[in-house]
Order: structure tokens, then sequence, then C-alpha cells
């Protein structure tokens, strides 16, 4: 039998080449399409349209805790809250149980997929009014092709019941953000908590008790450093167990879909306009580092036009005006590094975590040293002149260079052959063209980014090639102090 394309036996017993031949072409042909339905409440099931060996199942169980919400309110949910957050969780399962190889690593791959999800709601009439609006921010984020079913909800959660709340706040908060606690959320709050004097709330999703005690030893340095103004509101959700294991997506684009509603809602019920995202320029439009590289295979879940499209849902769903705010959108990482905020508290700053395998499994540091994520992180503490031990990470490139396992310079080579193509920012004459003509890409979304971030294309064009010049030179003096690097093949390729 194939191992990539599993066959069913034919009449005479065996698999004839035609019969293998033709079954083939079907599954390179037709991609799957993918059903979810989540009438269940607190499980679901998939089923597989297609020629492809996936199997369906039922019953698979899903979680989110919502009684911090129920605290910070200090009310029960109201159904269209109680809603929000469950659509939320539908996209992100139906995105992990809808995988991109259907036939596992060494089959063909499928970047958009097709998916359909039911979910029952309290007013379907609300939510299906914004549905198209709800389909063009999931496939900017995802680039998939979605197609979304509102039901009649006939049970109530317990949130949307309960009496009884435990405290939170002992006053009330003028701002909210995102906390992950990488890098970026981690510069941005302390900037934040040290030019605002009132209390601001951190918001976190988390899916696993690892990264929440990572966010928490963080939040214990931001308390003792900004007393009785830090409020944070963890959200434990996920997948508490797998009936089908195998197959599983790991891009996860809708992480960054059911984080950003985690804070819109948060904002909502604390009485707030506005939610913040902490995250740099380069990580928020995340250009391709190559040519082939296309659509969301770069993570858009921070970029200007996902966050616009997916604060006018909210708005729309939840009843009041919401919007994301992205302060540090046309900044470097070292730039929201290197203020007199990050400085006065390094061991914060050395605290958070950047590593894309958070945490490392394989060794005690919880980064690894050689994802991009981990590159530019120490690229920008570098060009900040913030202090960055060598020994907090699997392995320091500073000392040692390239990996010897050639799979694990991947990271080097995307970062150098990204900075290879911003070489066209170098064009004297006319560098916003040149850029266009290297990312055509980013022509089609030009005016709405621009839009979702105030400004106008022109003001949006300067602040891009400055951003991206910038960076450029940042990793340029990070990369030549990387023994060998720049003698490798990585140079050449790039």
């Amino acid at each position: 039998m194939n191992a990539q394309y599993p066959l069913p036996l034919s009449a005479e017993g065996n698999h004839g080449f035609k019969t293998k031949r033709c079954r083939r072409h079907q599954l390179l042909e037709s991609r799957p399409e993918y059903a979810f339905d989540f009438s269940a409440g607190t499980s679901f099931s998939r089923r597989v349209e297609g020629h492809w060996p996936i199997p369906n199942f039922d019953h698979q169980p899903m979680t989110l805790d919502a009684s911090g919400f129920t605290a910070l309110a200090q009310r029960p949910l109201r159904s269209i809250e109680a809603d929000w957050l469950r659509v939320a969780l539908a996209l992100y399962s139906a995105d992990r149980f809808a995988p991109r190889r259907p036939t596992g690593p060494n089959g063909p791959m499928f970047w958009r997929r097709s998916i359909k999800v039911v979910v029952p709601v309290a007013e379907p009439k609300r939510w299906v009014a914004v549905s198209q609006r709800l389909v063009n921010a999931l496939e900017f984020l995802t680039e998939d092709d979605w197609s979304l079913h509102f039901e009649p909800r006939t049970f109530s959660t317990a949130d949307e019941t309960q009496h009884h709340f435990e405290p939170m706040l002992s006053h009330r908060v003028s701002w909210a953000a995102l906390f992950s606690g990488g890098l970026d959320s981690v510069a941005g709050a302390l900037q934040w908590f040290s030019e605002n004097q009132d209390a601001g709330l951190l918001v976190s999703g988390n899916t696993n008790t690892r990264l929440k005690d990572g966010q928490l030893r963080l939040l214990d340095g931001l308390r003792l450093a900004f007393p009785q103004r830090v409020a944070w509101l963890p959200v434990d959700y996920g997948l508490p167990f797998k009936v089908e294991p195998d197959g599983l997506e790991s891009s996860q684009r809708c992480r960054g879909w059911i984080h950003v509603s985690l804070g819109l809602l948060a904002a909502h019920m604390a009485g707030l306009d506005r939610l913040h995202v902490f995250e740099n320029g380069i990580g928020a439009f995340n250009l391709a580092c190559e040519t082939s590289q296309i659509g969301s295979q770069s993570s858009r879940a921070m970029h200007p036009v996902f966050l616009g499209r997916i604060g006018r849902v909210a708005s729309e769903i939840l009843g009041t005006a919401l919007v994301v705010r992205h302060p540090f959108a046309l900044q470097t990482k070292a730039e929201m590094v290197e203020t007199e905020a990050v400085r006065q508290h390094p061991g914060i700053v050395g605290a958070s975590f950047s590593c894309e395998f958070f945490p490392n499994y394989h060794s005690l540091q919880h980064q690894c040293g050689f994802c991009p994520s981990c590159l530019v992180r120490r690229a920008a503490l570098h060009r900040a002149s913030v202090l960055d031990h060598g020994s907090e990470y699997s392995w320091d490139v500073l000392s040692r260079g390239m990996h010897p396992a050639l799979r694990k310079n991947i990271g080097l080579s995307k970062l150098e052959r990204l900075v290879a193509r911003l070489g066209c920012l170098r064009d004297g004459s006319a560098p916003w063209d040149a850029f266009l003509t290297e990312f055509p890409e980013f022509a089609e979304f030009q005016t709405e980014a621009a839009a979702a971030l105030d400004m106008n294309e022109n003001q949006l064009a300067a602040g891009f090639l400055r951003l991206h010049r910038r960076f450029a030179d940042e990793w340029d003096d990070f990369a030549a102090r990387i023994p060998r690097l720049r003698h490798s093949y990585f140079s050449l390729a790039a």
C-alpha cells in the first residue's frame, strides 16, 4: 500500500495501476471540504467531503473559561457576548482540525482550504447580517474559503445565568491591551504603564499551563514595578484531548482571531472603546521572505487590515464602537525596546519569551535561538544595547555560528532572503515603486492598511519605507557578527 495515498483494494483484491492512477488524480484535483458542526455546545463533529482518507468524528470537546469576563464586568454575560466567544472558539477549533496536508507531511498541500462551520447562536439574524464582513476578515487572516451558517441556540451557558462574581478590580481601568508574554507585548506594556498613570488591563489567551505560568511571572514583575495599576485577564481555552490526534493543522492562523476576539470583548466589558496591540511593524506586516511564499503562509494576525476588519465586525455584533489600535505599527522591534521605560526594567525584559517553539521542550532554556523570532529578538536587543545573555538560548548564534543541523538554519536563511529582497528600498529614484514591484501583493491592501492606521497612503508609504530600511540595517549589523554566516551559502542564495 502506498503510504502517501492509502488506496482501497480493487474487486480483484489488489492495487491495480489504473486504480492507483485514477485515485491519485482525484486526490490531486479535488481538495477536501471540511464541514464542522458545533450544535452540541461543548463539543463538535467533523465531516469530510471528497476522496480523501480523512476520518470523520463526533464529540470532540472544547473549552473556554469565561469567568474572567464576568468578574471584570461584575455581571453575567449577555447572550450576544457569550456567542462572540463561542464563534471565536469554533473558528479556532475548525482551523485546527482542517489540515492543509490531508495525507500527512509527505502528501500534497492545499494551502487554500474549504471550511464550512455551523454554529448555534442566540440571535442568528444579527450574525447573518454581518456574515460577509466576518468572512472577509477570516479570509484575509487564513487565505481559505469559509462558509458560515448560524442556527438558533436553544441552550444557555453558565456564564449567562450566574449571580455571584469573584472580585477582580478595585478601580476602573483606562486602557486594555493584548499580552502574550513576548518581547513586544512586554516592551509595549512597560511603555504604556510608564506614560499613563491610570490602571491598564492586560488580556492573555492560554492553551497550556506552561504559557500561563510564563505570563504570570512577567505579571508579577509588572505589578511590582507599577503597584495597583496592573490588571490581568487570563483566558484558558482549547481542546482538552483530541479524538483524532493525527493531522492537526500546525499553522493555527485562527489563533489570531480568538486572541483579538478575547481582547475586544474584554475592552467592551470594561467600558472601553479600543484595544491596543503591542507588535512591531515588521512582525505586523510580515512580508514574505521569498516570492514563492504567498498569502497567509505569512501570519497576518497583527496585520492592520485584519485588525481593522475584526474591529468592525465586533462593533456590529457587540453593539458598541470598538477599534484595535496599533501604536507601534511603523516601529521596529529594536525601536520598541530602546526606550527608557524598557531599559529601567531589564529583569522583566529578560523574562519575556519570543521563541516560536516556546516552551523549548528539548532544553532548559525557553528560547531555541535559531527560529526567526529568536533571531529578530536578539538582533533588536543587540541594536538597542539591552543586555541579552547567549546562555538564555539553547543555541547561541553569536558564539557558535550556524547550527550543524541544516534544517535549524532555516531561520537565518529566511531573514537573509528577506533583507536581500528589501534591497529594492535602496532604489534612490523611486523606492516605493521598486517595493511594489518586488512585493506586488501589498498594493492590493495599501489603501485599507493606511485607513486602519488613520493615515493617508503617502504617510503609510513614507513610514513603511523607513521601517523596513531600519530593519534591514539592524539585521545587517547583527548578521555580520554571526561567525561564518555571510561566507555561507545563505549569502550566495540571497
